[in-house]
């Protein structure tokens, strides 16, 4: 071989090929190029390409960002969220916490896709922008082991000039929903899982210094209260440079196309968009764009036989908020992680057992968060239910701060788990990534749902004329309406018992904590549990005594 041909073919090899240069490509790359990894960064367009996003960053992202090392002077920063629906407007800071900060921001994704693969760049990841990547390369095993590219037509500098093969250990496809690498080795979609849609314009507005990102979750056909109630929900919010990104977004809890036409609603919502935010057609900057949100894991497995899949092309948007760059981020600091390791073991066995703790890894981060997620999205698709959940659960302050709570903490906050794979040591706070208040926020949402949903029912299908049968005694054997009769006496022995099994049930409550800490409590706990049963027993045996259990 000439030394030409072998420093071409060096150019070709690497230790990892990353394909696609957004939030995960970038955050793998960069992250793998500070563990001292040869990555190659393959990118199908010139860097500054618009894509179809929120654009907004949570504090999850932030803290991801942070970690990077990403510059983020200058970028719009916001203060919380700003909720609208069921007729109340509230507002909801970010929490300060030990693992994140109070702010998140918002970035034009042309921008901030831009900055992060000019930092994995700048960190020694070998980035090549204006390559088509056209499939992988696999060995008679079918394991991948490169990918083949050529150059991106209308391009005016590619970075290669003919098609090419690259080749490396370690293949990673972060090209997004289309998810071209996973779809060509057989890893489909899962049609099961929640999959969305999302509408997005720019517009140039005197309230481009709002330091809110607004969320509508409330998406009417028309005029507020006067038109159809659609299944999804519409945000706004500044991206700094005076412009503001407007969008909706819809779920489904399959994978299937919904026959709505969110384009025509997003005209007919801006119609209805308070004047002050400006948003006519002499202020909107670019086209209305849209594209669909893979969610909750909807393509798997993340990693097997050298092919990872990150951010997007894993389904690892939030069905919750339709959040996905924290997600990304995250998953290309995962795998990084993972890779680095791999790279270490001297044997083919030890490398495939380290790699295969990135999908572990990741389900330990996000893998319960998105099975509530699915429940989540099989309510709301439903607008009476979303309707119901906003006009009764934004006035709850304690819950809504709840709500706000969990889209800061579920992303990449530090667990006390022991023998966690390919993560780092816990923080002081314990936050866990899966926010433990998510579940309360799911079961009060069941329980209101049902609880209203119940009643509601009930005043349908129930009859509406008395009858005997309906005034008959019941159960206790007490008449419900005793007559009045000038000497007669209300008998409340029915209640007077079944008040005093409540009393004792909620007293029995608070053995749960108990229980779960049973094992570290030892023979103090156990006295105290034997002391706790025998004071709640004091009463009973007094009322008992007393008659108070005689029926009469």
């Amino acid at each position: 071989m000439t030394q030409a041909a072998a420093q071409s073919s060096a150019s070709t090899t690497a230790d990892v090929i990353v394909v696609g240069a957004g939030p995960a490509g970038s955050s793998a790359a960069y992250h793998m190029a500070t563990l001292g990894l040869d990555v190659i960064l393959l990118e199908k367009q010139e860097l500054g390409r618009d894509k179809v996003c929120g654009d907004g960053l949570t504090p999850s992202a932030v803290r991801e960002l942070v970690s990077m090392g990403v510059d983020t002077s200058g970028w719009q920063r916001n203060r919380g969220l700003r909720v609208i629906g069921g007729g109340h407007l509230l507002h909801f800071p970010w929490p300060e916490q030990a693992s994140f900060p109070s702010y998140g921001m918002a970035r034009p994704r042309a921008l901030l896709d831009r900055d992060l693969a000019e930092h994995a760049a700048a960190a020694g990841a070998r980035l090549l922008t204006g390559v088509t990547v056209t499939g992988p390369v696999t060995s008679p095993t079918g394991r991948v082991t490169g990918v083949e590219a050529r150059p991106t037509n209308r391009v005016a500098y590619p970075g290669i000039e003919a098609p090419t093969t690259f080749t490396a250990p370690l293949v990673i496809d972060a090209g997004g929903v289309s998810a071209r690498l996973a779809t060509a080795v057989g890893r489909t979609k899962n049609e099961r899982r929640p999959m969305g849609v999302a509408v997005r314009a720019y517009f140039r507005s005197p309230r481009a210094k709002d330091a809110w990102m607004e969320s509508r979750l409330e998406l009417w056909d028309g005029k507020p209260g006067k038109s159809d109630l659609l299944p999804g929900y519409g945000w706004i919010w500044s991206v700094g440079e005076g412009l503001v990104n407007v969008g909706l977004g819809s779920v489904s809890s399959r994978a299937s196309a919904t026959a709505i036409d969110y384009r025509a609603v997003f005209n007919r919502w801006m119609d209805n968009v308070p004047a002050s935010w400006g948003f006519t057609k002499e202020n909107q900057v670019g086209g209305l764009v849209s594209a669909a949100l893979p969610m909750a894991f909807n393509r798997k497995p993340h990693y097997a036989d050298g092919l990872m899949l990150l951010g997007d092309a894993g389904g690892m948007v939030s069905p919750f908020n339709g959040e996905g760059i924290a997600q990304a981020l995250l998953s290309g600091r995962l795998a990084a992680q993972a890779a680095a390791q791999a790279a270490a073991r001297s044997t083919t066995s030890g490398r495939e057992q380290v790699l295969s703790q990135y999908p572990k890894a990741l389900s330990a981060e996000m893998g319960g968060y998105y099975t509530l997620g699915r429940v989540f999205v099989a309510l709301i698709e439903h607008p009476e239910v979303m309707r119901l959940c906003t006009r009764y659960g934004l006035p709850r302050k304690r819950l809504m701060k709840l709500v706000t709570k969990a889209p800061v903490r579920r992303v990449g906050a530090p667990r006390r788990r022991r023998n966690r794979p390919l993560h780092p040591a816990p923080d002081k706070d314990g936050a866990g990534s899966m926010n433990p208040y998510a579940s309360l926020l799911i079961m009060a949402a069941l329980a209101l749902v049902v609880a209203v949903g119940g009643l509601a029912l009930s005043a349908i299908v129930s009859p509406t004329r008395r009858n005997r049968v309906k005034v008959a005694n019941y159960e206790c054997g007490i008449d419900p309406t005793p007559a009045n009769t000038e000497h007669g006496r209300f008998p409340v022995s029915f209640y007077l018992v079944g008040m005093t099994f409540i009393i004792f049930d909620v007293e029995v409550v608070f053995l749960y904590p108990w229980a779960t800490a049973f094992g570290r409590l030892g023979f103090f706990g156990l006295g105290a549990a034997v002391l706790f049963i025998g004071l709640i027993t004091v009463p009973y045996i007094l009322e008992w005594r007393r008659g108070g259990l005689d029926w009469d």
